[in-house]
């Protein structure tokens, strides 16, 4: 006599290889959208980092000191986007050169509890109109 049709035992162990090949496929997308969310947020800090540079750039000489790095705080966007966002803005006056103010910013943030802080720093000279 002809059976038509699927034994039990092909039926469950067709279950357990899509059950497997479904887990594969998950564990890449769960690591596909933590590597993309580790880039938005390196590209959001370096934004925020350029942002900073252009605000502190655009002060007047006078004004290019601690007090104005001091003033600055990182927008509410990245306070958002960046988890345990926090900024420094330093403002140096290297000696032997009195018409130029070595800029650096530095954005950190840390992607999950635990790990290690990530940063971006962006460094620019600014120099005295004469």
């Amino acid at each position: 006599m002809k059976r038509f049709g699927f034994t039990i035992w092909e039926v469950l162990i067709a279950c357990l290889v899509l059950t497997a090949l479904t887990t594969i496929c998950l564990q890449f997308f769960a690591a596909a959208n933590d590597q993309w969310r580790l880039v938005f947020e390196q590209v959001a800090a370096t934004q925020e980092a350029a942002n900073l540079m252009e605000r502190v750039r655009a002060a007047a000489w006078d004004n290019l000191n601690s007090q104005t790095a001091a003033t600055l705080n990182l927008s509410p966007q990245a306070k958002k986007t960046l988890p345990e966002g926090r900024m420094e803005v330093k403002i140096d006056a290297p000696s032997g050169t009195p018409s130029a103010r070595r800029v650096t910013v530095v954005v950190h943030w840390r992607p999950q509890p635990g790990t290690p802080e990530h940063e971006v720093r962006l460094t620019a000279w600014r120099y005295k109109n004469p």
